[in-house]
């Protein structure tokens, strides 16, 4: 539980872009052929947390470029 707890802790102190360049290196570690399955499976479900906060990441900004826009209008 520790271990998830800091892996948590070290995807979230990335930047945007940075998780971005970790989810690509994941990727391609899962579309190697000599990974084990238990090591893809982990990989997988990490690179899924990551996925889900970058998406919010940028509905987070979605939401601040209209809230702008919206500034701008009035």
């Amino acid at each position: 539980m520790v271990m998830a707890k800091k892996k948590e802790e070290k995807a979230e102190s990335l930047t945007y872009e940075e998780k971005v360049e970790k989810l690509k290196d994941m990727i391609s570690k899962l579309q190697s052929d000599k990974l084990p399955l238990r090591e893809a499976v982990g990989i997988y479900k990490d690179g899924m947390d990551i996925y889900m906060e970058c998406r919010e990441e940028l509905e987070s900004a979605k939401e601040d470029i209209e809230r702008a826009e919206d500034s701008f209008k009035e």
